[in-house]
């Protein structure tokens, strides 16, 4: 009977519990996705503390040695860490996240040595759990269970639909694995699992997932019997080419219905795709600092629009942008073409990795375990493609499996040649030495998973300060959610949500001012519409009507396409008593289709037209132009 091994269980169980904890979405801080971000990162803190905490105590007969990705890993974390600290000068939470994963993708490459885990029981978990999310998702499609996102019927646990595609996409090859498992009842089971799995993807209507998800099963396909080996063989030619014109013949359509029936939305990710790029052209090195592409992104838009560049259908399909659905691109923007070069460097080193390199005295049984290298290498390939035409580092869930999967294809990689302190890290001659120097590197990040315990630990604690302090302001408790709001301000300076609380809570005392103040903090770090909205308000309230207008001005820009802060624009320059500007912006309000279509966009129309027809004028649906309704009494100089 095998011997039960305490620490290969706690593994699994920390594995089990982090993938749970990214899936974990509710109302415990003032944003919902804050939930998952702050399980996440305290699962990954405790997974520091047991992982290296185990290696630094027993270190027999195991020594770490550095591959290619584990290497890049650590030379972006600190290129994040130092970027944001003498560009940003602070670490946003964006940051941080990305910080702490680089580093538990380390941690995790040690904890797969030492524990010598089984790469099945990994991937049954994945599967185990993305079932339960399918079933989630089934209950909402018969409207058993409630969605996140009053938009669509269907969300999964999270409120965006994307991110839970994405996370289903990436547990496809595990479950397309269950295939070739030994055990009968496995396989038998994992045909249901892949339809349902395939069933949810459809229902959620993410084509980056479905891409990715057949991108996933085609590389496990090729891994196991060697497709495009067979394909290049001279025998195979015709048969090959046979196939290339039926793929083609498939691809292309089907390409062309998936750009259609979602339009809009792929032509809204050129517009970023462009405007990035052109950010980018303007700091190119070092970028613009990590967790600052929303607000820079947003602000160089609405300058783009501003100017008149932006066509008809560009004005049509932009919007408020939060990522740059391609993560290279993100990258490039927030990091400069140094942290793109390191993100591409690290994807371009697990994608070279050699499955001929791995090591027999490493993995056991070589059979099985290539075949499990294999489904590591469909889910890295997964996550790579759709971080081209989505995001998918901001979607915990997808980036968890990835990390995963990341850490195991770098266990197996061919270390690299380097020497430090004149100890050779490739080789193993010096055996007592590399055991010091990896216990070394161990309590570094020991060290960092203590650090990392604290921070998330009391930014939870701040962060539910800050809920608290959110419902006592609705209650109308002022004083008592100023007593809790103020102290927070040098510990969540670097969260917009704090600032704009703390904003909304002033604005509800009608201490406008300060007000202004503390949502001109959060602007440092969001270019949020509402926002503006919210600061141009406050300059209404204190009388300075021209801060107010170029707030406003700016809300419409970063989305033209929206119908209320050009109602607003209207309304102030009637208080400015400038009658011919309203009018101008009574124009835009009229001509304007809503991105989507709402009844209170109706409304604003309605009472545009009201507006209009009580200054003297009507709207002409020949000319599309606003004129005098007495057309004897007309001025050229009235014409809008």
């Amino acid at each position: 009977m095998k011997q039960f091994d305490k620490k290969s269980f706690l593994f699994y169980i920390i594995i089990s519990v982090l993938i749970a904890s990214t899936l974990c979405y509710g109302d415990l801080f003032i944003y919902k996705s804050l939930t998952p971000f702050f399980c996440y990162l305290f699962c990954i803190s405790i997974s520091f503390i047991f992982g290296t905490s185990a290696i630094t105590r027993n270190n027999k007969g195991h020594i770490f040695l550095f591959s290619r990705p584990i290497l890049i890993a650590i030379i972006l974390g600190l290129y994040i860490f130092i970027q944001s600290l003498f560009l940003s000068k602070h670490l946003s939470s964006y940051s941080y996240y990305l910080i702490i994963n680089c580093g538990f993708f380390v941690c995790l490459c040690m904890l797969l040595g030492y524990v010598k885990a089984n790469l099945q029981i990994i991937y049954k978990v994945i599967v185990i759990t993305a079932s339960v999310e399918a079933a989630i998702c089934i209950l909402q499609y018969w409207n058993l269970f409630r969605s996140f996102n009053t938009y669509f019927p269907v969300t999964g646990t999270w409120e965006n639909p994307n991110v839970i595609a994405m996370f289903m996409a990436m547990a496809v090859p595990c479950a397309f694995s269950l295939l070739y498992d030994p055990k009968k009842h496995i396989r038998r089971a994992a045909p249901i699992i892949l339809f349902l799995l395939f069933s949810i993807l459809l229902i959620l209507k993410c084509r980056t997932a479905v891409i990715g998800s057949v991108l996933g099963v085609l590389v496990i396909l090729n891994g196991r019997y060697g497709l495009i080996s067979k394909a290049r063989e001279r025998k195979n030619r015709s048969a090959t080419i046979l196939i290339t014109c039926l793929l083609f013949a498939l691809i292309i359509p089907a390409a062309n219905y998936a750009y259609e029936i979602k339009k809009a939305s792929a032509d809204g990710r050129k517009l970023v795709w462009k405007i990035s790029s052109e950010m980018i052209v303007k700091k190119p090195l070092l970028g613009y600092g990590y967790g600052l592409f929303e607000r820079n992104y947003n602000l160089y838009q609405a300058q783009y629009f501003e100017s008149g560049k932006g066509t008809s259908s560009e004005i049509q399909n932009a919007g408020f942008v939060r990522m740059g659905y391609n993560e290279l691109l993100q990258n490039a923007v927030e990091g400069g073409l140094v942290g793109c070069f390191l993100l591409a460097f690290f994807f371009l080193s697990l994608l070279l990795t050699p499955v001929k390199h791995i090591d027999a005295k490493h993995i056991g049984d070589q059979g099985n375990e290539r075949k499990s290298y294999i489904t590591a290498y469909a889910g890295v390939c997964v996550f790579i493609l759709m971080s081209l035409i989505n995001f998918t580092v901001q979607a915990i869930p997808a980036a968890c499996l990835f990390i995963i999967y990341a850490a195991i294809l770098a266990y197996h990689s061919p270390p690299v040649s380097l020497k430090l302190w004149r100890i050779n890290l490739t080789s193993d001659h010096n055996i007592y030495a590399n055991k010091k120097l990896n216990s070394v590197y161990a309590l570094c990040l020991f060290i960092v998973g203590i650090i990392s315990m604290y921070t998330t630990s009391m930014l939870i604690k701040d962060n539910l300060d800050n809920k608290e302090a959110a419902l006592l302001s609705k209650q109308g408790n002022y004083r008592a959610a100023l007593n809790i709001l103020s102290p927070l301000s040098p510990r969540l300076e670097a969260y917009e949500s704090f600032w704009v609380n703390y904003g909304n809570t002033l604005f509800d005392k009608h201490d406008y001012k300060n007000a202004a103040v503390m949502f001109d903090k959060g602007m440092q770090l969001t270019s949020n519409p509402a926002v503006y909205g919210k600061i141009a308000s406050c300059y209404e309230k204190v009388g300075d009507y021209n801060k107010a207008c170029r707030s406003l001005e700016i809300a419409a820009n970063i989305e033209p396409n929206r119908i209320s802060p050009q109602f607003d624009l209207m309304n102030l320059c009637l208080k400015m008593k400038d009658t011919t500007k309203a009018l101008v912006r009574a124009q835009n309000i009229i001509s304007l289709i809503p991105k989507i279509p709402t009844i209170r966009a109706q409304q604003y129309k309605i009472q545009t037209y009201k507006l209009i027809e009580r200054l003297g004028f009507t709207y002409d649906q020949n000319s599309s132009k606003i004129l005098p309704l007495n057309f004897s009494n007309y001025l050229p100089n009235k014409t809008i």
